[in-house]
């Protein structure tokens, strides 16, 4: 459960890394505020992974991409219980440092009290608006300002 969290976490923040780069068009930079729009290619809220006791749902995520090369990540994702129906709804924070070569960010999760936060990712932003993130082998994110 641990690993889908964290997975599921890094989705929020590797959207968040990005913050210059040498495009052109109507946003040049990568800097800004970004929402969690599909994961995998399916729409958010989605169901991110079926277990045999709980279902895991990312219901929302964000990221943040500042001009000092730093983001802030979030996911909120649900979770109920196969049995009983049990639900509880958490939101997972990572901050880190990003950089970028042409239109390829690479962000650093900082290590921290959180299990969840501490990985490496890559994506890719369009040179306007969207950022996409592969977290995990099968995992994409699709992010929009």
């Amino acid at each position: 459960m641990r690993k889908i969290i964290r997975t599921m976490f890094v989705l929020a923040a590797v959207a968040i890394l990005p913050a210059c780069s040498d495009s052109t068009g109507p946003n040049q930079t990568v800097t800004g505020n970004y929402t969690l729009i599909s994961v995998n290619g399916l729409l958010v809220p989605v169901v991110f992974s079926a277990e045999q006791f709980f279902t895991l749902r990312i219901t929302a995520g964000t990221l943040t991409v500042n001009s000092n090369n730093t983001f802030t990540a979030s996911a909120t994702y649900e979770q109920t219980l196969n049995v009983g129906g049990v639900k509880t709804t958490d939101t997972v924070t990572c901050t880190g440092t990003y950089a970028m070569n042409g239109n390829t960010i690479t962000f650093t999760e900082a290590n921290s009290t959180n299990a969840n936060c501490g990985g490496v990712y890559t994506g890719t932003w369009d040179g306007e608006n969207a950022l996409t993130v592969d977290f995990d082998v099968g995992v994409r994110a699709l992010f929009e300002k």
